[in-house]
């Protein structure tokens, strides 16, 4: 198996989150519109105060030829920083008002993926911020959250996720309010639960005996369960397809093949594996991480657009075994390959169908996606287009609901400030003539 090779920073920066499928307004273009405000002098951070913008432009837009021929336009607007842990990318509200963020000590890797020799991490905590207060602001809660809690993966309209661990090994998953901050916790007497998602009336987790091995995984809607275990392989971040009633998930198995699968609850008995596709050999639970971090679904068909091929079951991932991000359809079982060196992605839907923000070395890039032309009469499968460079930083894009900033960009705030991310607002414009 061929791991990616990518700077340990990008690494850091793209590959531990997830993106939020939200749709945007549609959009088409021919150019990159930045918006640029006054470099303002950057204040060290410190815990009562909130930290500044660093100086020099947000973004920098591409300069090359692929630019002239994208098919969008989209402006560029800084909201601030924020402290992180040099780890863990943050969690973004749905509706691009908030932003959850871990700061501290970086937590142990066998603590991030949920080890048996998992340790409490008592020196992480989590903050949120305000990011439609100008400069950001930092909610400020009736009480702190106790020690011992891990950002999680996965966001709802009022909460986001998190996960404690338990002196005695337990692990329980937290709904936290981002206002108000105050936990729910799903419980867990002796087990590990991890990885909670939810959408669409579906939730779903990991679970293990706290000193177990394999985890299963769960599938709830509306109080009834569904589980799928195996023995030799162990479940790992799964992601709720709540628009068609699904759950994908990566399974790790004991030889090492870690394989994407497309699993529906059958409640009253075991859920059911409907696609899987093998995407790595010799891999490891880091390795499964990886692949699963930045995984998302395409976001809902847009108002009055009729549903149509698009609606496949699709997953946008990492692939550990080509080095860029790929797209498994669980109706075919075919997996198509993006831009070269991709390491984060994050879905667009607009007039011209689906599309996607990656993340590469290089830069932001723009991405099309769709079906190729039947031929012999047999369905046709994926294509993506030739990339566009949209940005010329490797910013990290999540999409919110926000008509006005359907993205949120996260990206590193310069040398020698490793523990600061930079946060900005990005939103796909008519094209026209520059105003």
């Amino acid at each position: 198996m061929r791991r990616a090779s990518v700077p340990g920073a990008m690494l850091a920066l793209a590959l531990l989150g997830a993106c939020v499928s939200a749709p945007a307004r549609p959009g088409r273009g021919v150019a990159v519109r930045p918006e640029r405000t006054a470099a303002r002098p950057r204040a060290a951070p410190t815990a009562a105060a909130t930290p500044e913008l660093p100086s020099g432009p947000v973004a920098a837009p591409a300069t090359d030829a692929r630019s002239v021929n994208s098919s969008i336009v989209v402006s560029v607007a800084p909201l601030g920083v924020a402290p992180y842990d040099g780890q863990t990318l943050p969690l973004v509200s749905p509706d691009g008002r908030f932003v959850a963020v871990q700061t501290g000590e970086a937590p142990t890797w066998a603590t991030v993926l949920a080890q048996r020799d998992a340790a409490a991490p008592l020196l992480t905590s989590i903050e949120v911020y305000d990011l439609t207060a100008v400069p950001l602001k930092r909610v400020e809660w009736p009480a702190p959250l106790p020690p011992g809690l891990l950002l999680g993966a996965s966001t709802g309209s009022g909460w986001f996720s998190a996960e404690r661990v338990l002196p005695d090994g337990a692990r329980t998953v937290e709904r936290v309010a981002w206002v108000t901050g105050a936990p729910e916790s799903l419980g867990a007497d002796s087990r590990v639960l991890a990885a909670y998602t939810e959408g669409g009336g579906l939730s779903a987790w990991t679970d293990r005996a706290s000193d177990g091995v394999d985890a299963a995984l769960v599938i709830r809607s509306e109080g009834r369960e569904s589980r799928r275990s195996e023995p030799g392989v162990s479940y790992m971040r799964p992601l709720v397809d709540g628009p068609r009633r699904g759950v994908f998930a990566f399974a790790l198995g004991a030889n090492g093949a870690l394989e994407v699968r497309r699993v529906e609850p059958a409640f009253g008995a075991s859920a059911i594996v409907r696609a899987k596709r093998t995407i790595a050999r010799g891999a490891d639970a880091l390795v499964a991480h990886q692949a699963a971090s930045g995984a998302s679904v395409p976001p809902p068909a847009l108002q009055g657009e009729p549903e149509g091929p698009s609606e496949a079951p699709l997953l946008l991932y990492f692939d550990p075994g080509a080095g860029r991000m790929a797209v498994f359809d669980a109706s075919s079982g075919g997996v198509t390959l993006l831009a070269r060196g991709s390491i984060a992605g994050c879905w667009l839907r607009d007039a011209g169908g689906l599309a996607l923000f990656l993340t590469t070395p290089e830069g932001l890039v723009f991405q099309r996606f769709d079906r190729e032309p039947p031929s012999r009469g047999a369905p046709g499968g994926w294509r993506a287009s030739p990339t566009a460079r949209v940005l010329a930083e490797p910013w990290v894009a999540r999409a919110t609901t926000d008509p006005d900033r359907p993205f949120v960009l996260i990206g590193p705030a310069g040398p020698g400030q490793e523990s600061l991310l930079r946060l900005a607002a990005m939103r796909v414009v008519p094209s026209g003539p520059e105003r």
